[in-house]
Parts: structure tokens; C-alpha cells; sequence
């Protein structure tokens, strides 16, 4: 199973989440994938405080290296509190992972072309 399925597949079973997002150049049909390019994913959550990260930053395997991050505003004024955790596993596999309101949805979206729902 893909890393993607394996996502929506966890996402379907979390009531608390209502879409998920990919974005970054893994979108860009103008740049091939190589094993450097990253899967980036916006969790869309009901409820960001109930999403249990750790699980999630988890769900394809224990990461070796995590860094988390906490943005305010990343998409305008209007937006909530983001969290970000940027994983690395073994070899070049990266995941960088965000967990965001689910009223900011529009502003990501507007916020690049290659920001992308995926699943709701």
C-alpha cells in the first residue's frame, strides 16, 4: 500500500478529520520525483487539539529524526494555530506533516496552486 493510502485509510477512521491536503513540489507535475522529493500532508481537523501527532507522525513507521513546529498565521491573519512535524526515516524518505483547523482549508488552498485536497 502507498504511504498516500495508507493515510487516507487512517483518515477515514478519525472522525476528527475532514480532509487532507498534499502540497509542495511532490504536486508539481513540472518536476519529476527523485528520491529526495519529500510527501508533504496537511491533516484538516474538526478539533486540532484531539489529534493525537504522535500517532499519526507514526503511522508509516518510527521516524529517526522529528522536529515540530508551532506557526500562528501561516496563511494570513485569518488562519489559526498550525502544527508541523518535518520526519525523516531511514534512507531519504522525509514526511512533513501539518495539522490544521479545518476553517483554514480555503486559505491554503488560495494560498498556492499546488496545494491540493485530496481526500474529505
Amino acid at each position: 500500500m502507498a504511504d498516500i493510502d495508507t493515510i487516507i485509510d487512517r483518515a477515514e477512521k478519525d472522525p476528527n478529520i475532514v480532509a487532507i491536503g498534499t502540497e509542495g513540489s511532490g504536486n508539481d507535475p513540472a518536476q519529476a520525483p527523485d528520491k529526495w522529493t519529500d510527501l508533504d500532508v496537511t491533516l484538516f481537523a474538526s478539533d486540532p487539539a484531539q489529534v493525537d501527532a504522535e500517532a499519526w507522525v507514526k503511522a508509516l513507521g518510527e521516524p529517526r529524526l522529528v522536529q515540530h513546529l508551532h506557526d500562528t498565521h501561516l496563511f494570513g491573519p485569518g488562519t489559526g494555530a498550525w502544527e508541523s512535524w518535518l520526519t525523516r526515516s531511514q534512507g531519504t524518505r522525509r514526511i512533513d506533516w501539518k495539522i490544521a483547523p479545518a476553517a483554514d482549508e480555503a486559505a491554503y488552498l488560495a494560498a498556492d496552486h499546488l496545494n491540493t485536497i485530496i481526500w474529505r
